[in-house]
């Protein structure tokens, strides 16, 4: 079982995401070989946030919009 959980904010939508899906990918094989599971989760999930570790914001940020709340 992994020690910790990072959830990571995305958009599979997001024309221009800051992340690559593959660089995020390669990023959760790396942190499960270090006892950490990476969970993706979208806008809809911000009542989730306490049930992890860490967060991940692998979104364009602005103070208008979701990516505020979240952080």
């Amino acid at each position: 079982p992994a020690r910790y959980t990072f959830a990571t904010l995305v958009d599979p939508h997001e024309e221009l995401p800051p992340s690559e899906i593959s660089s995020l990918r390669y990023w959760a094989r790396i942190a499960e070989k270090m006892g950490v599971e990476v969970e993706p989760i979208t806008r809809k999930d911000l009542a989730k946030l306490a049930n992890y570790d860490a967060l991940f914001i692998r979104e364009t940020t602005s103070i208008s919009n979701h990516t505020y709340r979240f952080a």
